[in-house]
């Protein structure tokens, strides 16, 4: 409950800054960056949430297989997905009147690690490791309101870019703690011992 809070108040000042700091045709070009980004989670929140019911239901030595047909799948999912907004950034500037094709280009390389961060998500909540979960979430929200801030102040560039920039950094940062790198590999039912052993080092 505190890290929903504490998410949803960093999204608030994130959106409060962004309208204080940019002009008017740029906040507008970051609405619609954000508004990508909440239309994508729809699709991405289908990825964690069969990946939360199938880390219960399935036995932990099926288990691994599982993760790596859903990350091979939501990873292609990303990839095309980022390849056409890469690939029509010049229309989708012309369609919603963007200062700058470069930020869906930008933005399209970030939709991968989108549905790679919501699959891993989904393994932490489905193996109720809700300090993962939490850490997370925190961290992606953390990352994009401090990096965009740092940048806007430090660098000469197009601000909608450094926008875009700190929502990839912070979609990157987010996939942590990514815990599914090792339990594939397990050869056996020792995962949940696994996870013990390594929410420990979080606590």
């Amino acid at each position: 409950m505190l890290s929903v809070l504490v998410v949803n108040g960093g999204n608030y000042i994130y959106n409060l800054v962004l309208g204080r700091l940019l002009g008017p045709a740029q906040f507008a070009d970051a609405a619609i960056l954000i508004t990508f980004l909440l239309v994508l989670s729809f699709l991405a929140m289908t990825f964690q949430l069969v990946t939360a019911k199938y880390a219960v239901l399935l036995e932990n030595t099926q288990l691994p297989s599982f993760l790596k047909s859903i990350l091979k799948s939501s990873l292609l999912v990303g990839i095309i997905a980022g390849l056409m907004l890469i690939l029509f950034s010049g229309q989708l500037q012309e369609i919603f009147h963007t200062t700058s094709k470069n930020m869906f280009v930008i933005f399209g390389v970030a939709v991968p690690f989108y549905f790679l961060m919501s699959v891993n998500r989904g393994f932490l909540q489905g193996k109720n490791d809700f300090k993962g979960l939490a850490l997370t979430y925190q961290s992606e929200m953390l990352v994009r309101l401090g990096l965009t801030l740092l940048l806007l102040f430090v660098l000469k560039i197009d601000p909608i870019l450094i926008v875009a920039i700190g929502i990839l950094v912070s979609l990157i940062l987010g996939l942590f703690p990514f815990k599914m790198s090792s339990i594939i590999q397990l050869p056996s039912g020792n995962i949940d011992n696994h996870l013990s052993n390594k929410s420990n080092v979080f606590s």
